[in-house]
C-alpha cells in the first residue's frame, strides 16, 4: 500500500478521536474537517494509477486515470465545505444565544430554557 492511504487513515482516525473527545464545538467541526480530508486521501491514493495520464483514447490503453472518482472526489469537496460552513454558522447562531460552545455547557441551557420558557 502506498503511505498517503496510510496517512488517509490516521487524518480519518484523528477526525473520529477529536470529534467523539472534544466538547468545544468549533474544534468537533475542526476534527470533522481533518477526517473528510482524510477520506479524500484516501480514495485519492486508491483512484492513482503511476504513470497515468488523461482518458483520451491513446495509443496505449492500458494507462490512464478514471474520470468517475475524480468527479466523486470533487463533489465530495464541495459538499463537505457546504456542509462545514453550514454548521459554523449553526454553531455561531448557538454560542450568540447561549453564550458558550461547549457541548455539555450547551445542552443543560437548551434543556434549561426548553423547561422555562
Amino acid at each position: 500500500m502506498d503511505i498517503a492511504i496510510y496517512i488517509g487513515f490516521l487524518l480519518e482516525f484523528v477526525g473520529i478521536i477529536g470529534t467523539v473527545l472534544r466538547k468545544n464545538l468549533v474544534m468537533k467541526l475542526l476534527s470533522l474537517g481533518i477526517s473528510d480530508i482524510g477520506v479524500i486521501l484516501i480514495f485519492i491514493a486508491i483512484g492513482y494509477l503511476p504513470g497515468g495520464g488523461s482518458p483520451i483514447i491513446r495509443e496505449n490503453m492500458e494507462r490512464y486515470v478514471d474520470p468517475l472518482p475524480q468527479a466523486l472526489v470533487i463533489t465530495s469537496i464541495v459538499i463537505g465545505f457546504a456542509t462545514l460552513s453550514l454548521s459554523l454558522v449553526f454553531v455561531m447562531y448557538l454560542s450568540n444565544r447561549f453564550h458558550t460552545v461547549d457541548s455539555t455547557k450547551l445542552e443543560r441551557r437548551v434543556r434549561d430554557a426548553r423547561d422555562n420558557p
